[in-house]
Order: structure tokens, then sequence, then C-alpha cells
């Protein structure tokens, strides 16, 4: 009987279901609000918006989670964008960094620094992704975001100067130039071939630039210069802030707006619970879930275009590093999940907030990168919609705030708490621990100096030839001396 009555129904049901999801399917396809009267009736307190519960009960990401979101107003096929995934073992990343090297022109088969190049940027992307140069460390959750606007904004942006000079340790930034912009007044800030076919074309955008063979090799586009982190950072923010669009303030407020503004966790869906990640590298791990664990990164974008367009492509490049991304997932609990905020700067009146889910990273090369002395390896962040093309929330900046003033201001606040002894940066705080350091390495130094000068003189005594540098160090004996009781007698006083 059971047999009989399953033969009879299950042809129904399924045309039912099928009729069912056809319904569906066209009410979300002639943006119907079909589902808008439901999400208004079981609104809960506190959501940011109708709309994110909308794009919650929305069929189109329920039964096709697995591909990238296709807006409706641009008439594509899914397949537009080929697929990429996040590399699973060494060869993946191989082959991803390969990919760069190659749109960036770089021919690992010559001999001389392309081939040196790309051998240190496939072990160095190998090693990051295996953890093997590490420097993770746990999140610090101490310092608490003040609930006063302009408080909290004097307090980030003091943050973000502690993060980019590493607490006051790093002395020099170190800033790249571009010939091609520098000749050209065009900025190019990606690679100058694409794979189309399997063999490399040149972008359209390199094409039209004179002579441009003559400057596309990145070793001869690209010098790399220190500068001095307080000189760096004020052109960068006053820059940004004259032309209106002050990416530290507008990240400032965002990261208030979250923690203080009442917003659910995407993932647990638990209301009021973020904090702040003050720890100095928080790459992809600004504000931290106190209830799952989960990460969210805070970055601001010029236009909501541009947003829309990683968006549809499902990757971005970012200078993150490659590495610390790995860093960060080895640590996340089982149901944490990591996202990216992206904040729109088109309309500083109104700033909507998108967030979407990082699915991984590959590796990815930029100007910064060709430097074998410091070879750095960027991130591509692939991505997936977590509440559609919704913003989750908005902001808008303080009226009568002058970005100038307020960013000079912090500026100098923070240098001028600090103190360059030697060589060395710290706060004035700890000017005494500054001179212990450097009488720690001029001590060094000079016992080093003395043990040169004990094998001087038995080289003297054993009546041996000595070199015109070695008479210059032998008759240095008594100030070396002399010296090495003076830091001796130093470091004993400061403890």
């Amino acid at each position: 009987i059971l047999v009989f009555l399953e033969h009879i129904f299950q042809p129904l049901l399924t045309m039912k279901k099928k009729k069912a999801l056809q319904l569906i399917s066209e009410s979300f396809d002639n943006g119907s609000d079909a589902h808008g009267d439901r999400a208004r009736r079981f609104q809960r307190p506190g959501v940011a918006s109708v709309d994110v519960l909308h794009d919650e009960l929305s069929p189109f990401e329920r039964y096709r989670p697995n591909r990238s979101f296709v807006p409706r107003s641009v008439p594509r096929s899914v397949d537009h964008f080929p697929p990429i995934v996040a590399p699973r073992n060494a060869n993946d990343v191989r082959l991803a960094i390969q990919d760069e090297l190659d749109c960036w022109g770089i021919d690992s088969g010559h001999s001389g620094v392309h081939a040196k190049f790309s051998k240190l940027a496939v072990d160095e992307s190998i090693m990051r992704f295996h953890g093997n140069k590490s420097h993770w460390t746990p999140p610090d959750t101490t310092s608490k975001v003040p609930r006063v606007l302009s408080d909290a904004i004097e307090f980030l942006l003091d943050l973000f100067l502690r993060k980019r000079t590493g607490g006051g340790k790093r002395l020099t930034f170190s800033n790249t130039r571009d010939l091609v912009e520098a000749r050209f007044g065009v900025h190019l800030p990606y690679a100058p071939y694409f794979k189309k076919n399997g063999s490399l074309e040149l972008c359209s955008a390199y094409r039209s630039i004179p002579r441009i063979q003559d400057y596309i090799d990145p070793f001869i586009r690209f010098q790399h210069v220190d500068e001095d982190p307080r000189a760096a950072v004020t052109t960068t923010w006053t820059k940004t802030s004259s032309e209106g669009a002050p990416y530290h303030i507008v990240e400032a407020v965002a990261i208030h707006q979250l923690i203080h503004g009442g917003h659910n966790c995407i993932c647990c869906k638990t209301f009021g619970s973020f904090e702040l990640n003050s720890k100095y590298n928080t790459s992809f791990s600004d504000v931290i879930c106190s209830v799952c664990g989960s990460v969210y990164a805070v970055w601001t974008a010029s236009t909501t275009e541009s947003i829309f367009k990683r968006l549809d492509k499902g990757n971005f490049n970012k200078a993150r590093y490659f590495g610390d991304y790995y860093d960060e997932i080895r640590h996340l609990g089982r149901l944490s999940k990591m996202y990216a905020m992206f904040v729109s700067m088109e309309d500083t009146s109104y700033l909507p907030a998108y967030v979407f889910k990082i699915n991984g990273v590959l590796p990815s090369l930029s100007g910064r990168s060709f430097n074998l002395k410091n070879i750095k390896i960027f991130s591509k962040v692939l991505i997936q919609p977590a509440l559609g093309r919704h913003p989750w929330f908005s902001i808008s900046l303080p009226e009568h705030l002058d970005f100038v003033s307020t960013s000079l201001v912090a500026i100098h606040k923070y240098f001028a708490g600090l103190v360059i002894h030697n060589g060395v940066c710290a706060l004035k705080s700890q000017e005494s621990d500054v001179r212990s350091i450097s009488s720690k390495s001029e001590l060094r130094k000079l016992r080093r100096e003395r043990n040169k000068i004990e094998v001087i003189k038995k080289k003297a005594d054993n009546g041996d030839e000595l070199a015109k540098e070695e008479v210059e160090l032998l008759d240095r004996e008594k100030e070396v001396l002399r010296m090495i009781q003076k830091f001796e007698n130093l470091l004993r006083l400061v403890g």
C-alpha cells in the first residue's frame, strides 16, 4: 500500500515543488516585494534595515550559494567571471604566484634579477602559506572605544598611528615611486598584462602610453625610498583630507558605529557584541565578535560602484600581507568566520557600509613587492555577499569637522610623545629603556673592539708586523676601556 501511495503522490509533489520554485524565482527576478511584507512583520528590534532581513530570506542565495552574485541591473551570465578558489596546498600557491609573476612580466626562465625574484617570491609565498614566518599574537580587546564620537576619533587615530609605526619601533617607511606615474601622470597600480586564452596581452591602459616597453620592467619602473614616518603619514593624511576623502577618519567613525551602534554580528546574530582589536598587526581583524570570535576587517572605497565591481568579480586586491590571513585563520574558532566591510566615500553626508564574507586569499603582487631586499607578498581577497547588495548600515561624518586639522593634531600629539636616541625609537615614558637598549648595543660594539685589541697585542708581542688599521685600533685602547666602563655604569643605574 505504501509503495502504491508513493507511486501516486510522488509526481504530484515533485510538480508542486518545481512550480513553487519557479514562482519564487520569477517574483525575485521581477523585483517583487513578496518577502518584504513577511520581513516587516517579523522584523526584530535593532536590525539595521528591513532590506537586511529581506536578503536573508532571499531564495536566490538559498538555492545558489556557491555562485557569484549577479545584480538584476546587469544582465549577464553567471560564468562571465571565471571561478577563483583559495589555494589548498603548496602547489596551488605556486601556480597562483606564477600567474602573478607572468602578468607583471617576470620571466623566471631568464637568468639575472627576474629569475632570482621569481624564486624568492615563490618560496616566500609558500612559507607564508605554511606559517613558517608567523608573527601572530593573540587579540587585544582591553582598549575600549569611547562612546563620544569626537573622543573616539581622537583615540582611534592615535591607535592607527601606533599600528603603522609598530608602537614607535619603525623608524622609516618604505615608499615606492612609480616611474610611469611620474613621467606620464597616469596611476596604474595593477599588472600590465592579463591572460586571455592562455596567452598574455597588454592592458589597453598601458597600450595608450608611448614607449611603454621602456618602463614595463617592474625593476626599472619602481624605486624604493626610505622616508621618515611622520613626514609620510602627514603627506598621506593631509592629501586625502584636503581632497574630501579622509579614509582614516571614515574608518574611525565606522569602527565607532560598529561597536556602539547596536549592530548584530553577521555570523552569530548577537547584538552589541563587537570589541576593538588593538594589537599592532590586525590585517584581517580590526573588530572581533566577543561571542562567536568572528573577525571583521574595515576598509574604505572611493565609490559604491567600485564596491559592486569587487562583489561581481568575487575578489579584490588589498595591501594586506598574504601570510597574515593564514596566521589569523589558523587561530579562528570552528564556528568563527572572517568578514570584510567596505565603506563608500562617494558622499560624505551618507556613507553606506557593505559587508562580505571572506572565503580565502591568493598571493598577489604590487609595485611595493619588487624589492629584492624585502619582498612583500600581498593578498587577493576572495569574497561572497553576506547581505547581498544591501548596505549593512550607514554612517555620516560629524558636521563642521575639519579633516586636515584633526589629522595634524593627532599626528603632532603622537609623534611629540616619541623619543629617538641613538637610532632607537619609543615612547617618552620608556626613555630609560631606550637609553638602556642603546647602551647595550654600544657596549657590545666596544667589547668586540676590546677583543680585537687583545688579539693585536698578542700579535705585537710575537713580533709580527701590524697593519695600519691595527695600529690605529691599538692606539684607541684607553678610550675603548673608558667607554666600556661608562656604559657599564649607566646600565647599572637604569637597572
